[in-house]
């Protein structure tokens, strides 16, 4: 016979792993890159007026060594040209922190034109639907915050 305590850590358990399948689906490089791309245009990070790069090629070769090092770990990628400049923005969703948040949350890297690694943080949706930095236990007190890219 199965107790009530039983059959409740069995469901606490079952919960836990529809969530963690949810995540997972959602963590698939396509989804992934969609976030991305959501993040890149709602957080001010690119200029609006700016387009979408789709193939690696099209990059400065600086930013297609960081592409090739963020596809083998397994990152999505997102490069913006404005016309001044391209953006590579490279991420991973965060699993643990995205389940005890019961939504996703975002490891972003910033790239400049020239590789240069402008910025590492997690990034997540506010209750009002916009992105706000959050707090990463790895990265340095000195990193510069991700700043909306001004048109110029």
């Amino acid at each position: 016979m199965i107790s009530l305590s039983d059959r409740a850590t069995h469901g606490a358990l079952e919960c836990l792993h529809m969530e963690t399948v949810r995540l997972r689906a959602i963590q698939q490089p396509s989804r992934v890159e969609r976030l991305l791309v959501a993040f890149a245009l709602r957080s001010g990070i690119v200029d609006p007026d700016g387009y979408l790069l789709r193939d690696q090629r099209a990059v400065p070769a600086a930013l297609q060594g960081v592409i090739f090092q963020a596809m083998r770990m397994d990152r999505a990628w997102c490069a913006w040209k404005d016309n001044s400049r391209v953006w590579l923005l490279t991420c991973e969703m965060l699993l643990e922190q995205s389940r005890q948040r019961g939504s996703p949350v975002l490891n972003v890297q910033l790239y400049a034109e020239d590789g240069e690694l402008k910025d590492d943080a997690s990034w997540l949706v506010d209750q009002e639907g916009e992105w706000r930095r959050g707090a990463r236990q790895d990265a340095p007190a000195t990193a510069p915050a991700l700043a909306p890219v001004s048109s110029a």
